[in-house]
C-alpha cells in the first residue's frame, strides 16, 4: 500500500507570486511531515519557485517515507535546487527526483553535483531542459564520478556541446553504477550527427551496462 498525492493548483488575480509560492509550500511542508504513508508527491506545473522549493527541503531532510516527486516545470531556478540539493545531502529515501525544466542554470546544476557526491539513495534523476551548459554538465559528471547509487539520468536539452559530452563520460571511469543516460537535443547532435554518435559510444563503450540514448 502506498499514498499518492497529486497537487494541481491555478494562479488567481490578485495573489502576489512570493506569497503564494511560500504558501503553497508550506501546504506541502505540513504534507510531508504529517503524512506517514505518503510515497509520491506530484507537483508539476506549480509554480511554486524557490520560496516552495526552500519549504520542501525543510522537510525533505527529515521524511523517511517519500520514494518520488516531481517538481517538473515548478520555476524553482537556481537558488530552488540549491534547497533541494541541501536535502539531498540528508534524505535516505527520496529514489527519484524530476527537476525538468526549472531553468537551474550551471549554478543550480553545480549544487545537484555536489549534493550527488553524498547522496546514496536517489536512483533516477531528471534535469531535462535547464539549459545548464558545458559547465553544467561538467559538475554533474563530477558528481557522478563518486556517486554510488545514480541508475537513470536525463541531461537531455541542456546546450551541451561534445566538448561536454567528453567531459561527462570521463564520469565512467570509475562509475559503474548509471545503465540509462539521456542526452537528447543537446548540441553536440545538432551538426556531424554520425561523428558525435561514433564519440559518444566511444566514450561510453567502457561501461558495458550503459545505454546512451542520443
Amino acid at each position: 500500500f502506498f499514498f499518492v498525492f497529486f497537487f494541481f493548483f491555478q494562479a488567481e488575480d490578485g495573489i502576489r507570486d512570493v506569497e503564494r509560492s511560500r504558501g503553497l509550500g508550506d501546504v506541502y511542508k505540513r504534507q510531508l511531515k504529517s503524512n506517514k504513508a505518503l510515497t509520491h508527491l506530484d507537483l508539476r506545473g506549480n509554480k511554486i519557485r524557490c520560496e516552495g522549493a526552500a519549504a520542501i527541503s525543510n522537510s525533505l531532510k527529515v521524511n523517511k517515507t517519500l520514494l518520488h516527486l516531481n517538481l517538473t516545470s515548478c520555476c524553482i531556478k537556481p537558488k530552488g535546487a540549491k534547497a533541494i540539493s541541501d536535502a539531498l545531502k540528508l534524505n535516505t529515501t527520496l529514489a527519484q527526483l524530476e527537476l525538468r525544466s526549472n531553468a537551474i542554470s550551471v549554478i543550480g546544476a553545480k549544487a545537484i553535483a555536489e549534493a550527488l557526491k553524498l547522496n546514496k539513495t536517489l536512483v533516477r534523476l531528471n534535469l531535462y531542459g535547464n539549459r545548464v551548459g558545458n559547465e553544467g554538465v561538467k559538475a554533474i559528471g563530477e558528481g557522478l564520478a563518486i556517486n554510488e547509487g545514480l541508475m537513470e539520468l536525463d541531461m537531455g536539452y541542456n546546450g551541451a556541446s561534445i566538448e561536454g559530452v567528453v567531459i561527462l563520460g570521463e564520469a565512467f571511469r570509475s562509475n559503474r553504477r548509471l545503465e540509462k543516460l539521456f542526452l537528447m537535443c543537446n548540441r553536440v547532435f545538432s551538426a556531424g550527427k554520425k561523428k558525435a554518435l561514433a564519440k559518444v559510444e566511444e566514450l561510453y563503450a567502457k561501461s558495458s551496462k550503459l545505454k546512451v540514448y542520443s
